[in-house]
């Protein structure tokens, strides 16, 4: 949640189970559809899967003693 790659999924997911000033709100700062907004959260997550090396360095980041 420290990037932008890691927090956007998370409104992303939100908007498409909001209604109301929320689901515009959330439209309004993701940039595309509440309806499309889901699908583009997995695709997302998606691609960040497939970077090489990302399972290290997070290992990395989250360890205590490093």
């Amino acid at each position: 949640m420290c990037s932008a790659a890691g927090f956007w999924p998370l409104p992303a997911f939100l908007a498409a189970g909001a209604t109301g000033r929320a689901r515009e709100e959330l439209t309004e700062a993701l940039g595309l559809p509440a309806d499309r907004a889901a699908t583009a959260g997995r695709e997302s997550l998606g691609l960040l899967a497939e970077v090489d090396g990302l399972e290290s360095a997070l290992g990395l980041w989250t360890e205590r003693t490093v």
